[in-house]
């Protein structure tokens, strides 16, 4: 029961994260946590939940963790 209380609400915060990753293609956590006003726990639970699905890749920007938005390149359908 609460595990699934949880996947729930790790799957909802997952699709407001990506949402906010497909406006903007990258973003610090801290960015997200700014936006989004989730604890960082949430978003990194998040965030793993879009790595599983590949929809999101990790890097370091400035000493801060970052991820970028695994989006198609638009340039291939043009």
């Amino acid at each position: 029961m609460i595990g699934e209380l949880l996947k729930k609400e790790i799957s909802r915060d997952a699709r407001v994260i990506w949402s906010l990753l497909e406006e903007n293609r990258r973003m610090t956590v801290e960015a997200i946590r700014v936006d989004t006003r989730y604890a960082e726990g949430s978003i990194l639970l998040s965030l793993g939940w879009l790595a599983r699905e590949n929809k999101v890749t990790f890097f370091e920007l400035n000493g801060s963790l970052a991820v970028e938005a695994n989006l198609p390149d638009s340039s291939l359908y043009c």
